[in-house]
């Protein structure tokens, strides 16, 4: 262990193998990193100016805010393949498949509220409001339908590719300063 300023610098715990992630051990070990790294690049000499500054940011809006942790709900699922989904609110037959490949964070069924507001969204005319908590799909809610409506226009798409310039191919001046 090294010794700086007459105390111990030791790599914080963040968590540990049984249980994962651990909150609190988080914030206190990141709070403690950003208090060692204001005593190290900002040095004050004094021994009371520097216990002064540290009293003044270890504090609730100080340096930091105390954690806001939010409990997640289990939101239901519809109990359908993502492809039964799609095909329930007519959207477009590749929609299931682009969404699998892993583009979106949407598992092998969707919450009963994503799809919802899948068939409500591909009504013509029809506008949705999707609220629920963290952590729930409101982005997929959102997305999908809008990535459904352009999968279908690509069908009908004509027109020649643009021109692709070679810029790695022109000669141009350079003027190094």
């Amino acid at each position: 262990m090294d010794r700086r300023e007459d105390r111990e610098v030791v790599a914080p715990e963040i968590g540990d193998s049984m249980s994962g992630l651990d909150v609190t051990r988080t914030f206190e070990a990141l709070r403690d990193a950003y208090l060692r790294y204001y005593d190290t690049a900002f040095r004050i000499r004094d021994p009371r100016l520097r216990a002064e500054r540290r009293a003044l940011l270890n504090v609730p809006g100080g340096m930091y805010a105390e954690p806001y942790v939010e409990v997640r709900p289990e939101y239901a699922t519809t109990g359908r393949s993502l492809s039964e989904s799609v095909t329930r609110a007519s959207g477009a037959e590749e929609l299931a498949d682009f969404a699998e490949v892993g583009l979106l964070g949407v598992g092998p069924e969707l919450y009963t509220h994503q799809e919802r507001a899948l068939v409500s969204a591909l009504i013509p005319g029809r506008n949705v409001v999707v609220t629920a908590g963290t952590g729930s799909g409101k982005t997929e809610a959102f997305l999908l339908p809008i990535i459904s409506d352009l999968l279908k226009e690509s069908r009908s798409w004509e027109g020649t590719p643009g021109k692709a310039e070679r810029w790695w191919q022109r000669r141009r001046a350079c003027i190094w300063l």
